[in-house]
């Protein structure tokens, strides 16, 4: 009897222990779930952000080299293009903390892996794409806008500090050669995150995917 009662022990503990490790199983692709579709949301958010900025920064430029005078409000408005603010933060504390403490490894199956391996390989495309981005706004073409110029926002404002624009000088500077290159420079930079936010989205959309299937 004594023998019976401790195997009869042990099989009560394992029990228990599978079913606490079920239920934790259970939480952790909610909170997942919960994490990646608000991270492919704001990837959807992004992009659109990433699509008017692109709008804008390609209409400057074509009104740059039209022959049709456009008005100096329409020309600050499209400048304003690639200055905008593109938001973008996922949401991965579930999924890092899975990560970090092991629980990922209660999530089993290869179309999930093969998930969440793509989404990884996607933030850092995004990431690579966003430090570039940086790079190239603080020391790249835009770095001799403000040198020659004094401030970037001379573009995209009526005046600077300092000093007002007029229209002949605003027009002379928004044609310059400087001025143009950083403008198309910045627009392939756009162009390549919103290509990352692109990848992101579909990447957490998957994820998602391989989740529900496993619920």
């Amino acid at each position: 009897m004594i023998v019976a009662s401790i195997l009869l022990a042990f099989g009560i503990d394992a029990w228990g222990e599978r079913v606490q490790q079920a239920g934790n199983r259970a939480t952790l692709v909610e909170n997942l779930l919960e994490d990646f579709q608000v991270t492919r949301d704001r990837a959807a958010e992004g992009a659109t952000d990433a699509e008017e900025m692109i709008a804008r920064t390609e209409g400057f430029l074509m009104a740059v080299g039209s022959d049709e005078l456009i008005p100096l409000d329409s020309m600050r408005y499209l400048a304003l293009g690639p200055f905008m603010t593109m938001d973008f933060q996922p949401t991965l504390g579930t999924y890092q903390a899975a990560i970090s403490t092991g629980a990922l490894q209660l999530l089993e199956g290869p179309d999930l892996k093969r998930a969440f391996s793509a989404f990884d390989e996607a933030v850092r495309y995004l990431e690579l794409r966003s430090d570039i981005f940086v790079e190239e706004y603080n020391t790249g073409p835009t770095a001799a806008v403000r040198a020659e110029f004094g401030s970037i926002r001379v573009l995209y404002r009526d005046s600077v500090p300092y000093r007002q624009v007029s229209e002949s000088e605003y027009r002379r500077i928004a044609s310059s050669p400087s001025v143009t290159g950083a403008m198309e420079g910045l627009l392939v930079l756009i162009i390549n995150l919103r290509s990352g936010l692109f990848r992101i989205e579909e990447r957490a959309a998957d994820v998602i995917e391989a989740l529900q299937a496993i619920r």
